[in-house]
């Protein structure tokens, strides 16, 4: 399970439902979010939000994916780092950061053992699955 609330971390955490009970990982995506927030920590002292993973057991919640704990939610940077949902119309969308964190070296297309899903890029339509 995804740490909920690491002091230190460069991630936070969003979700439904709520209390950590969706992010349930398996352990080759904890891993890589691990890795890939260190690696965000280093460059850029905002957060990043990790949505949805999976409930315990694999059982349904509302996605039709989302059952092994191999993908992931990622919610698209904000320019003023508030930990709140973004659309990308919104003026503080920081499209530039969530490219660059979209595609760092274990969140992009290299990985090839889970799915990391940014929604509401380029006009809503989910385009990064790594």
């Amino acid at each position: 399970m995804l740490p909920q609330a690491p002091e230190e971390a460069g991630y936070y955490v969003y979700g439904t439902p709520g209390g950590g009970a969706a992010h349930f990982s398996h352990p080759k995506l904890l891993s890589l979010i691990l890795v890939v927030e260190r690696e965000w920590q280093a460059i850029d002292s905002r957060k990043f939000g990790i949505g949805n993973i999976s409930i315990a057991n694999g059982l349904p919640f509302g996605h039709e994916s989302h059952m092994k704990g191999l993908e992931v939610d990622v919610r698209p940077l904000r320019k003023d780092g508030k930990q709140i949902p973004i659309n990308y119309t919104d003026s503080q969308y920081d499209r530039a950061a969530t490219s660059q964190l979209r595609w760092s070296r274990n969140f992009g297309h290299n990985n090839r053992f889970t799915h990391c899903h940014f929604p509401f890029i380029d006009g809503g339509r989910q385009i990064a699955q790594c």
